[in-house]
């Protein structure tokens, strides 16, 4: 889940992330179920067979579209923004590699598995305006005590 040097600053990770989501299409997925049907790949190998990959990746889309349509990405902790990215790059790599000829299947598969993992795991699907309006005003007191610790900190001269 960590980061490397070529991360995104944290004020572009909501771009980056929509710029990835997006090319994440239906019809992209599509085309490469056809590549991959063409050069006769075994799509149920996998614990997961690649049409039912693809159902969850294109719920995976959605969700991670909504997140950050409504903006709601920025509200989340920075780990879990920066590796919600990691792991839509990857989806989007191991998808275009397939189409490319490469046979990513069970990479896909992976990926795919890891990203809705983690939408499960954080119960993104479900994130209401309510609960994220308690964590900016979390995130606003946090700010504030900060700004109190560091007064309290500061020598005073009399």
């Amino acid at each position: 889940m960590g980061t490397n040097p070529a991360s995104p600053d944290k004020s572009a990770l909501s771009q980056q992330l929509w710029d990835v989501v997006t090319t994440l299409t239906p019809e992209g997925q599509n085309a490469s179920l056809r590549k991959a049907e063409e050069q006769g790949l075994d799509l149920n190998r996998g614990r997961i067979p690649f049409a039912e990959t693809l159902i969850n990746l294109n719920h995976a889309r959605e969700i991670l579209l909504d997140l950050t349509e409504k903006k709601k990405l920025a509200q989340l902790p920075l780990k879990l923004q920066y590796s919600l990215l990691a792991q839509a790059l990857r989806v989007s790599q191991a998808l275009q590699a397939l189409l490319s000829g490469t046979d990513t299947v069970q990479a896909i598969e992976d990926s795919v598995d890891d990203l809705t993992s983690s939408i499960w795991q954080y119960n993104l699907q479900n994130l209401s305006g309510e609960v994220l309006g308690l964590a900016h005003k979390m995130n606003q007191l946090k700010a504030q005590e900060t700004l109190i610790r560091g007064f309290i900190a500061k020598p005073r001269g009399f």
